[in-house]
């Protein structure tokens, strides 16, 4: 029989879902072969809720998040098919490096400063943070256009990224001067022992065998090598209450009890894992998570205009400016929201 709804609250009080359904309630049956949780080998798992994507596409497809019944894990149906493209988006990061390019315009520099300048507060506390790890042999997974790497000290650091894209390692290589190998973060080509420090800053949620990375991860560290990952903090506002997951480059979604899981299965010493949350790398707080909950409503309005119904496009466009503005106001609680960890984004510090 079907389980009837219930309303669940995490941790600091948040909701992430108001009621927890059984798969049959989407509609469609699930396979008797669809994989198991990755984290915990359950095979039963409860509906969270439907998300959209508004950020490439017109929230056209809906993709089913799943909550595992054992561990609580949180990932897109697996039997929704996806490609490496829908979990990965490189366009941006490639066409940045091609514009400052021997030859490229004034104009184009100066966006290209401009965009560094958005990423620079970033970059210098994670630079900072891995510094008081004192210095070494370093990698970067999934490190796009290589910011992170070009910014560390050469005195203290030898720097070395893996990038997924063939086109975008080798643009950030010529950009950077930094060593990027092309390859999968679940086949790393390097010995094992090999670096002293690896982070992931932004870009393990985008992984599909996240468990065979996390113990790539493992193998090439030096024993008592340090980990930094920046992943989405499922009790965020902007996963939990606003419903943004950014399916389908979001593949999994954690807590820090699951993520500690994770790291325990993967060989690391949770123990010895320190959490920080943070607000979202662009700095702007609740201010980002409002305007990506808006960017539905500007969606809307195109549509609405598009088939000839101005009023409707008129609220779609309100609504949208509305949410920002709330966002705008809230946006001094960023702070308050991360010391009790509830923020979107969290940094787990792991020791090999």
């Amino acid at each position: 029989a079907a389980r009837p709804p219930r309303r669940t609250r995490t941790k600091g009080g948040t909701v992430v879902s108001e009621r927890s359904r059984p798969v049959s309630d989407l509609g469609v049956q699930e396979p008797a072969n669809a994989k198991p949780c990755p984290l915990c080998g359950e095979a039963r798992s409860s509906l969270l809720y439907e998300a959209r994507d508004y950020r490439t596409s017109r929230g056209e497809t809906a993709y089913p998040l799943l909550r595992c019944d054992g561990c609580h894990l949180i990932r897109i149906a697996p039997w929704i098919p996806l490609s490496r493209e829908d979990g990965y988006t490189e366009q941006l990061d490639v066409r940045r490096l091609s514009q400052v390019r021997p030859g490229a315009g004034r104009s184009t520099t100066s966006a290209r400063m401009r965009q560094k300048e958005r990423v620079r507060q970033a970059v210098w506390e994670r630079c900072a943070m891995v510094g008081a790890c004192g210095g070494g042999k370093i990698l970067d997974i999934g490190c796009g256009a290589g910011d992170f790497l070009a910014a560390l000290d050469r005195g203290r650091w030898t720097p070395v990224g893996v990038e997924r894209s063939h086109p975008l390692a080798t643009l950030a290589q010529e950009a950077t001067g930094v060593p990027i190998l092309p390859a999968e973060p679940w086949r790393l080509p390097f010995p094992g022992a090999a670096f002293d420090v690896a982070t992931a800053w932004g870009s393990f949620e985008h992984f599909d065998n996240q468990m065979a990375v996390l113990r790539e991860v493992r193998r090439v560290l030096r024993p008592g090598g340090r980990a930094f990952f920046l992943i989405p903090n499922v009790r965020g506002v902007l996963f939990g209450l606003l419903r943004v997951a950014d399916p389908p480059r979001h593949r999994f979604h954690f807590t820090a009890e699951t993520f500690l899981l994770a790291l325990e299965k993967a060989g690391f010493d949770p123990a010895a894992a320190r959490i920080r949350y943070v607000r979202p790398c662009t700095g702007n707080g609740l201010l980002h998570a409002f305007k990506a909950f808006s960017r539905r409503f500007s969606i809307r309005a195109k549509v609405r205009r598009e088939a000839g119904d101005p009023p409707g496009a008129a609220v779609s466009m309100f609504l949208h400016r509305l949410v920002k503005l709330i966002g705008f106001a809230l946006h001094p609680l960023s702070g308050v929201l991360a010391a009790v960890g509830i923020s979107d984004l969290m940094i787990v510090d792991a020791v090999r």
